[in-house]
């Protein structure tokens, strides 16, 4: 007779940390003047990122930065510019320009009860001006289908399906701009909030068991093991 043994497998709820990023932040800051040597920063960051530079003498100054921190549930993206010159010297200017972004694409789930639900996504804007060369734009879907991206409106409502899960993507882009003759300074910011009662991004997180707990499991599970063992014997005995 041949004897065939079957895998056994054990399995235990334990948290599973997933490699995910949930926002990736990106930006470069660029400062230049016609007195001093220029300077730059630029890169990437999963959850946050914070770069900036700055040039200057005793005549001029200028400084940029990109500061950016985020989650599945909230974040914010700010992008400054800055600068001073005397005024209306053509030999001494400044011009700074600083550049971020914001990218989230997630999949959520509500729990917590039984068919329809609505869920609020609230997005919020402090926004330079567009007529010193600062520049925006903001591209938002919800389940796939595109979405006005609304500013410092009203809560962005969805009706969903509880257990059901859904789609958000946001892909942010600021600029700002300073340099002499235009003022002294720019500053934009992006807000994003999707916290509320019940919603989750998935995987859902899975309880840890206490070491105590697993301590408990481990003569049940030599129990099993050893009939496991000595049903297989018997069996080669037979055979």
């Amino acid at each position: 007779m041949r004897i065939r043994t079957l895998p056994i497998f054990f399995s235990f709820a334990v948290a599973v940390c997933s490699a995910r990023a949930d926002v990736i932040f990106s930006g470069d800051v660029n400062a230049s003047s016609t007195v001093t040597p220029p300077c730059s920063a630029g890169g990437s960051g999963d959850g946050s990122l914070s770069i900036g530079c700055s040039i200057g003498n005793s005549v001029v100054e200028g400084n940029g930065s990109v500061q950016g921190s985020g989650n599945a549930y909230s974040g914010y993206l700010s992008v400054t510019s800055g600068q001073y010159s005397p005024e209306n010297d053509p030999y001494e200017t400044v011009h700074v320009f600083a550049n971020g972004g914001l990218e989230l694409s997630e999949t959520y789930v509500l729990i917590g009860g039984v068919g329809p639900a609505t869920v609020n996504l609230n997005l919020t804007s402090n926004f330079g001006d567009p007529a010193m060369g600062d520049y925006y734009a903001c591209a938002f879907a919800f389940d796939g289908a595109s979405q006005p991206c609304e500013l410092g409106g009203p809560p962005h409502s969805e009706q969903v399906e509880y257990w059901v899960p859904f789609s958000v993507s946001l892909n942010v882009q600021m600029s700002t701009v300073a340099e002499s003759f235009t003022g002294p300074g720019q500053f934009a910011s992006f807000g994003y909030d999707f916290e509320q009662p019940g919603l989750f991004a998935l995987p859902l997180p899975m309880p840890t068991p206490e070491p105590s707990s697993a301590l408990l499991l481990l003569p049940g599970l030599a129990g099993v093991l050893f009939a496991a063992r000595s049903r297989a014997r018997r069996l080669l005995a037979k055979s």
